[in-house]
């Protein structure tokens, strides 16, 4: 039970408090805190002694991750060089008139 223990003390102290009606909103931040812990502790077993947040412990590490997460969304830019050539050629786009008389309700009477 050490390992639940310190789960529940670790995400009972940095939790995402977001109050809502939805049951399911609550239960999904609690376990985004639950992933996160997870990774905190995956990551300090992979790491090793020189690991960056080995003595800073785990509020640095959600700081930074979160950081992370957050970036400025940047917009597709138009392509730099526009092509030449036409793709299609024009001489095969005539307008052209489909249905000479319309039909109406009174031509069919």
């Amino acid at each position: 039970m050490k390992g639940v223990d310190l789960l529940d003390q670790m995400v009972g102290y940095y939790q995402i408090h977001h109050r809502s009606t939805k049951w399911w909103r609550r239960l999904f931040f609690y376990f985004l805190s639950v992933a996160g812990y997870n990774a905190f502790v995956a990551a300090r077993s992979v790491g090793g002694p020189e690991w960056k947040y080995r003595r800073t412990g785990y509020k640095d590490w959600l700081e930074d991750l979160s950081q992370e997460l957050i970036v400025p969304v940047t917009a597709r830019s138009a392509p730099c060089v526009l092509p030449t050539t036409p793709t299609v050629a024009s001489a095969d786009h005539d307008l052209a008139q489909i249905f000479t008389k319309r039909k109406t309700a009174g031509s069919v009477l």
